[in-house]
């Protein structure tokens, strides 16, 4: 974390007892917007910050107060000479005047994404064969930290949330799971894996994972 941020780091913890890893500042989408990227280490950090309506439900919110703003000038002004140092003070005035974004994120789901991408895609298809039940389970699919195995219709998905049978896939999954996780994010008495059907993929989204995923 740069030297700059630090301090904004401590009012963090000092308010809601969470410690970001890493903050950094930036311009983001098409619209250049100044945001502030604020990184846990851990996902139910994230979701302290949330229940503290830091957050909005799309992980993203204006910032809350002038603490931000104090730390991006330091971030502008670090290393700076004096005449550079007028010309951003003219800079940061006008960026003062437009919205600053925040965005949230954890290491944690970051691990458990490129834990999840590690299985190769010719163990999938083996478990897949292992676990049988040809006219139950059309697919398993996965995209970040998770897993989605397809049954065929919504019916089924109903029938077999939560069961003896959804959480057998869920073990399975999880020891394919357990040789890439190198830092114990994963917890089986937590884990499970998602059900979706293959009605749904072809009613909603046109039979495409990229609609699907997006």
């Amino acid at each position: 974390m740069a030297p700059h941020f630090t301090e904004l780091a401590g009012r963090i913890f000092k308010n809601y007892a969470v410690m970001p890893i890493n903050i950094c500042f930036s311009f983001e989408g098409t619209k250049r917007e100044p945001t502030l990227k604020i990184c846990f280490k851990y996902e139910h950090e994230v979701r302290i910050c949330e229940k503290q309506r830091l957050l909005n439900c799309q992980n993203r919110t204006k910032a809350p107060n002038l603490d931000y703003w104090s730390a991006i000038r330091k971030h502008m002004f670090s290393k700076q000479s004096l005449l550079s140092g007028i010309v951003l003070t003219f800079r940061f005035l006008s960026l003062r005047r437009r919205t600053l974004w925040t965005s949230y994120s954890s290491y944690e789901a970051f691990a458990k994404a490129e834990t999840n991408d590690s299985i190769p895609s010719d163990r999938l298809e083996k478990l897949k064969k292992e676990i049988g039940q040809e006219d139950l389970l059309w697919t398993i699919s996965r995209a970040g930290a998770a897993t989605i195995f397809f049954l065929f219709t919504k019916e089924q998905v109903t029938q077999y949330e939560r069961s003896d049978l959804h959480k057998d896939w869920s073990n399975r999954y999880y020891e394919l799971l357990k040789p890439y996780d190198e830092f114990g994010y994963y917890k089986q008495e937590d884990f499970w894996v998602n059900l979706d059907s293959k009605e749904n993929f072809d009613n909603n989204y046109q039979s495409n994972w990229y609609y699907y995923y997006k």
